[in-house]
């Protein structure tokens, strides 16, 4: 097994803060968003250890994990490529469009797979009850 020494752990925890760090300079909103959705796994992580069900034999918790890390690199992709938009456009209609529809649009569809996930339901293209509503 490698280890890293010293200086080279050291040089990789700065770099992976100057990228953080760069990222958030970029898109404060979607790089913060990107950061929660990945903590928002951890919970979960641990609901999919505790809970067995299955929808569709598969457990409830894996498409929400899979969706909050996609988006999470969605969200980091975006903001590293609101760097290269002048400030104007980032601060006019549109461009804050482009930053607040994806998060909005995000925590709406992170908030019902998690909650179908703790009903132990199908998230889409189920019939029954409430859940119809969406169809």
């Amino acid at each position: 097994m490698h280890t890293l020494t010293q200086p080279a752990r050291a040089m990789h925890v700065n770099a992976t803060t100057s990228l953080l760090a760069e990222l958030h300079r970029r898109q404060p909103h979607l790089a913060t968003t990107a950061r929660l959705f990945l903590v928002a796994t951890l919970p979960l992580l641990l609901a999919l250890m505790i809970d067995s069900r299955a929808v569709n034999d598969i457990n409830v918790w894996i498409k929400p994990i899979k969706f909050l890390v996609s988006l999470s690199l969605y969200y980091a992709t975006l903001a590293w490529f609101c760097g290269y938009l002048p400030d104007q456009v980032l601060r006019s209609r549109a461009g804050r469009f482009i930053v607040y529809a994806p998060i909005a649009i995000g925590v709406l569809e992170m908030s019902w797979l998690i909650i179908a996930a703790a009903h132990g339901v199908p998230s889409h293209f189920n019939p029954d009850g409430l859940w119809s509503l969406a169809y």
